[in-house]
Protein backbone atom coordinates (compact mmCIF):
# COMPACT_ATOMS: atom_id res chain seq x y z
CA UNK A 1 0.00 0.00 0.00
CA UNK A 2 3.13 2.41 0.44
CA UNK A 3 4.35 1.68 -2.47
CA UNK A 4 1.45 2.07 -4.36
CA UNK A 5 0.22 5.71 -1.98
CA UNK A 6 4.33 6.63 -3.59
CA UNK A 7 4.50 5.58 -7.02
CA UNK A 8 1.68 7.78 -7.48
CA UNK A 9 2.34 10.77 -5.31
CA UNK A 10 -0.19 10.18 -2.57
CA UNK A 11 0.26 12.46 0.80
CA UNK A 12 -0.12 9.72 3.45
CA UNK A 13 -1.20 12.58 5.84
CA UNK A 14 -4.05 13.14 3.27
CA UNK A 15 -4.57 9.02 3.23
CA UNK A 16 -4.59 8.90 6.96
CA UNK A 17 -6.90 11.85 7.29
CA UNK A 18 -9.33 9.85 5.00
CA UNK A 19 -9.35 7.30 7.13
CA UNK A 20 -9.83 8.53 9.98
CA UNK A 21 -13.16 11.01 8.29
CA UNK A 22 -14.46 7.67 7.27
CA UNK A 23 -14.26 5.42 10.67
CA UNK A 24 -15.88 8.69 12.06
CA UNK A 25 -18.72 9.01 9.77
CA UNK A 26 -19.36 4.97 10.17
CA UNK A 27 -19.38 5.09 13.97
CA UNK A 28 -22.15 8.18 13.75
CA UNK A 29 -24.53 6.22 11.52
CA UNK A 30 -24.21 3.19 13.76
CA UNK A 31 -24.91 5.53 16.84
CA UNK A 32 -27.90 6.81 14.64
CA UNK A 33 -29.25 3.43 13.56
CA UNK A 34 -29.02 1.99 16.83
CA UNK A 35 -30.44 4.86 18.73
CA UNK A 36 -33.25 5.00 16.34
CA UNK A 37 -33.98 0.95 16.55
CA UNK A 38 -37.32 -0.40 16.95
CA UNK A 39 -38.34 -1.25 20.09
CA UNK A 40 -41.58 -3.41 19.78
CA UNK A 41 -44.69 -3.36 17.17
CA UNK A 42 -45.77 0.33 16.42
CA UNK A 43 -48.92 0.63 18.40
CA UNK A 44 -52.27 2.84 17.17
CA UNK A 45 -52.88 5.61 19.32
CA UNK A 46 -56.50 7.70 18.85
CA UNK A 47 -56.39 11.44 18.28
CA UNK A 48 -58.53 14.28 17.11
CA UNK A 49 -56.71 17.10 14.62
CA UNK A 50 -56.49 20.18 16.31
CA UNK A 51 -54.56 22.64 13.87
CA UNK A 52 -52.34 22.96 11.23
CA UNK A 53 -49.55 25.08 10.52
CA UNK A 54 -46.24 25.15 8.38
CA UNK A 55 -42.99 25.02 9.51
CA UNK A 56 -39.68 25.99 8.08
CA UNK A 57 -36.47 24.02 6.82
CA UNK A 58 -33.65 24.83 5.23
CA UNK A 59 -35.39 23.02 1.93
CA UNK A 60 -38.34 25.05 2.42
CA UNK A 61 -41.46 24.73 4.14
CA UNK A 62 -43.71 21.99 5.24
CA UNK A 63 -47.18 21.38 6.31
CA UNK A 64 -47.89 20.32 10.61
CA UNK A 65 -51.01 19.14 11.69
CA UNK A 66 -51.37 19.20 15.81
CA UNK A 67 -53.39 15.82 17.17
CA UNK A 68 -54.62 15.72 20.44
CA UNK A 69 -54.13 12.45 21.99
CA UNK A 70 -54.41 11.18 25.38
CA UNK A 71 -50.50 11.39 26.31
CA UNK A 72 -50.74 15.12 25.14
CA UNK A 73 -50.53 17.20 22.01
CA UNK A 74 -48.37 16.20 19.27
CA UNK A 75 -47.23 17.47 16.09
CA UNK A 76 -46.02 15.41 13.31
CA UNK A 77 -45.86 16.17 9.34
CA UNK A 78 -49.33 16.19 7.78
CA UNK A 79 -49.41 14.31 3.77
CA UNK A 80 -50.73 16.85 1.45
CA UNK A 81 -52.33 13.59 -0.09
CA UNK A 82 -54.64 12.82 3.08
CA UNK A 83 -57.77 15.21 2.99
CA UNK A 84 -57.37 15.56 7.48
CA UNK A 85 -58.88 18.44 8.46
CA UNK A 86 -59.69 20.07 11.76
CA UNK A 87 -61.94 18.14 14.28
CA UNK A 88 -61.21 14.73 12.17
CA UNK A 89 -60.20 11.69 14.59
CA UNK A 90 -57.07 10.35 13.26
CA UNK A 91 -55.13 7.31 14.52
CA UNK A 92 -51.49 7.95 14.71
CA UNK A 93 -48.88 5.14 14.99
CA UNK A 94 -46.53 5.11 17.64
CA UNK A 95 -42.96 3.11 17.75
CA UNK A 96 -41.06 3.45 20.64
CA UNK A 97 -37.30 3.55 20.13
CA UNK A 98 -34.25 3.86 22.48
CA UNK A 99 -34.69 7.32 22.79
CA UNK A 100 -38.33 8.42 23.12
CA UNK A 101 -41.48 7.19 20.78
CA UNK A 102 -41.95 8.56 17.07
CA UNK A 103 -45.06 9.01 15.52
CA UNK A 104 -46.75 8.70 12.21
CA UNK A 105 -50.49 9.35 10.81
CA UNK A 106 -51.95 6.13 10.33
CA UNK A 107 -55.27 6.79 9.84
CA UNK A 108 -58.10 10.15 9.28
CA UNK A 109 -61.43 9.30 9.37
CA UNK A 110 -63.88 11.55 8.37
CA UNK A 111 -65.85 11.63 11.84
CA UNK A 112 -67.97 14.97 13.66
CA UNK A 113 -66.07 18.06 12.61
CA UNK A 114 -65.74 20.70 14.68
CA UNK A 115 -65.26 23.48 13.09
CA UNK A 116 -65.70 22.02 9.14
CA UNK A 117 -68.56 24.52 7.50
CA UNK A 118 -71.46 23.45 6.82
CA UNK A 119 -71.51 22.17 3.02
CA UNK A 120 -75.32 23.19 2.46
CA UNK A 121 -74.99 26.66 4.19
CA UNK A 122 -73.90 29.37 1.31
CA UNK A 123 -70.49 30.64 2.50
CA UNK A 124 -70.60 33.82 4.53
CA UNK A 125 -69.13 37.18 2.78
CA UNK A 126 -67.81 39.96 4.24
Amino acid sequence: MRLWLALNQFPLTLALILLFVGIIATLLICMMLWALQSRGPAEPIPGVAKAFGMRERDEGSYRVMLVETADGTVALPAPVRRDCRVGDRVVLRRTQTRVGAMYGLASCARGTPLNRPDPKRPPRVG
